[in-house]
């Protein structure tokens, strides 16, 4: 399975509000740099960053609201990952996460890790 899933799986792009209030909160731009790599079980992403599966699963569901991560259903789970409309990439400690937005509008943001 690929980092991300294909254009025709996302709805929409959103304004640049929403999607910056979508990524903006929370552990919502962690979330997303665990999902640079490959999709992944909510399990997976609250071992990774030590969370409860209902915190991730909440913003998860906020992210997908916003078309910024996709779910397939595998057996009884899901597997979140980013769709099209998200570029994220790592450098060092750099996160640098791009948001193609409505109307053309692009986000670009840049976060210190660990």
């Amino acid at each position: 399975m690929s980092s991300h899933f294909s254009e025709d799986q996302v709805q929409q792009s959103w304004p640049l509000d929403k999607v910056l209030y979508a990524v903006g909160g929370g552990p919502r731009p962690e979330i997303i740099q665990s999902l640079i790599e490959a999709p992944k079980f909510v399990s997976a992403i609250a071992d990774e960053l030590e969370l409860a599966i209902g915190t991730i699963s909440h913003h998860l569901a906020i992210l997908k609201r916003h078309s910024l991560v996709r779910s397939e259903a595998i057996g009884l789970h899901h597997v979140y990952g980013l769709t099209n409309l998200v570029r994220a990439s790592r450098h060092g400690k750099l996160l640098r996460v791009r948001i193609d937005c409505a109307a053309g509008e692009r986000v670009i943001l840049h976060r210190c890790v660990n």
